[in-house]
């Protein structure tokens, strides 16, 4: 008995939809939904109430509809269209948003043995036998590349972690970054959002933040490329006695300007400042790993020699010399947006997630994992674009004993106590400086009128002791 997939019809801004069958995945939002064409699937929310805001979730359709629709980018061909943008809102009939229309992730950024998203935990992990050092920075470059325009576009990712950044090598080392229903305008700050394990930004589980900005897109990029390209053991830079670890399996002959990178994305973790943004990585892997119009096979295999990582297998073809580098072009300007409604539903195929036919190419078919990677395509720089970001969100350095105070607890109440009671000028002196270092600190942060009260109560105590011990004296 053959068993007919249900299918129920929905309706965009742009365009009517058939939806087929069970969901392929679900997590804590929603749920994803094939279609019966197959360039779209149908993200469900569970409830409206998990549903982006609409004026957040209409600018992300804008910007997918222009690139993908307008100018009819192929997934992946640029660093634009490498993001899984939205391009249609379904709501229900009171207007309420209940999902949307997004582009199916091609069958390349799939995991050729396991058949699920090929994440970037298989390129950043020793274990799973990641390609060599070359095809790791191509496609940690166009990671780069991706994050540099959500930057250029005001947008928070706010979500950057192995499990949301495809990767392939086939036809071209590539990355593709999903989960993008979700992204939210920089300004204001966003006050809520979603957090993965060893991909947190300190300045959350410090209580500095209270969710992800862009700056922590900036700090998960730099863990990517400290744990892509060094293939570190471990990688988890965790507390350690209280204080926030450095990365310290960085080689000391890495070249300086990858190197400080590192270590400005990653040492002293709760200064968002210091942390490059990712036009300063695009910039400086050109620099070092892009030598004369094409890659520099030497600099990039010290990486593969000095950590013991997997060396190409002896068949790859070696990377082509390329003659030149094609110029910078300047910011491309595009004529205003205008929506478009995309082509009517197909008839299901009968392998609903066969890709469409590709260009017959001249190369050996894609082994198994790990591939044979082909050789990287000379790189197409895209625009550089900077923005000087805008100060982080409630960040005002405090000083050293504003941070003592703000941790709380017994580190910071049983001194203070002791010193108050046993050598009550100091416990004044203390109260004093806590009190002038908390006044920079914003009023919004965590902790902020404990240490206060504590510190109010430590002045006045002491006070009145040295008071009492100045009167006595007198007598």
């Amino acid at each position: 008995m053959t068993t007919v997939s249900a299918r129920r019809h929905v309706r965009g801004m742009y365009g009517d939809y058939e939806v087929v069958g069970d969901a392929i995945s679900k997590g804590g939002v929603g749920g994803i939904y094939r279609t019966t064409d197959p360039k779209w699937v149908y993200k469900e929310y569970h409830s409206p109430e998990k549903a982006p805001p609409d004026e957040h979730l209409t600018r992300l359709v804008g910007v997918g509809r222009d690139v993908l629709i307008r100018q009819g980018q192929p997934i992946g061909s640029q660093p634009e269209s490498s993001i899984n943008w939205p391009v249609d809102i379904v709501r229900r009939p009171d207007g309420q948003i209940i999902g949307c229309v997004l582009p199916a992730i091609p069958d390349r950024y799939f995991h050729p043995k396991y058949k699920s998203v090929n994440t970037l935990d298989f390129l950043v992990m020793r274990r799973s036998s990641p390609p060599a050092a070359l095809y790791r920075m191509v496609v940690l470059l166009r990671l780069a590349e991706i994050l540099n325009f959500v930057h250029s576009k005001g947008l928070v990712h706010g979500d950057v972690n192995a499990k949301n950044v495809a990767w392939t090598l086939s036809p071209e080392p590539a990355a593709y970054l999903i989960d993008c229903d979700g992204m939210v305008p920089q300004d204001p700050p966003p006050q809520t959002g979603v957090q993965a394990v060893y991909w947190t930004d300190p300045r959350v589980i410090d209580h500095e933040v209270p969710a992800h900005d862009h700056y922590s897109d900036w700090y998960c990029l730099a863990l990517a490329f400290y744990r892509g390209l060094l293939l570190p053991v471990g990688g988890k830079l965790g507390k350690v006695g209280g204080k926030w670890a450095a990365p310290e399996q960085i080689p000391a002959d890495l070249d300086p300007r990858i190197a400080t990178l590192m270590r400005r994305g990653l040492t002293d973790p709760l200064e968002p400042g210091k942390r490059p943004q990712p036009a300063e990585w695009v910039q400086s892997l050109m620099q070092v790993y892009v030598v004369g119009g094409k890659y520099d096979d030497a600099a990039l295999a010290k990486l593969d020699r000095v950590l013991h990582a997997p060396k190409p297998d002896p068949a790859t073809p070696k990377p082509r010399a390329y003659e030149q580098l094609p110029k910078v072009a300047p910011p491309t300007q595009h004529p205003p947006f205008s929506p478009q409604r995309p082509p009517q539903p197909q008839q299901p195929p009968m392998f609903p997630r066969q890709p469409p036919p590709q260009p017959q190419r001249q190369q050996p078919p894609r082994q198994m994992f790990p591939p044979q990677p082909p050789a990287p395509p000379p790189y197409q720089q895209p625009p550089i674009q900077f923005h000087t970001p805008a100060p982080p969100y409630g960040y005002r350095p405090p000083g050293a004993i504003a941070r003592w105070a703000l941790e709380g607890g017994v580190r910071w109440y049983l001194p203070l106590a002791l010193l108050t009671l046993f050598c009550f000028p100091g416990g004044a002196v203390i109260g004093i400086l806590t009190l002038l270092q908390l006044a920079k600190v914003d009023p919004n942060h965590p902790g902020r009128t404990a240490a206060m009260v504590s510190a109010v109560i430590a002045l006045t105590v002491g006070g009145v002791l040295l008071l009492s011990s100045l009167v006595s004296s007198a007598r």
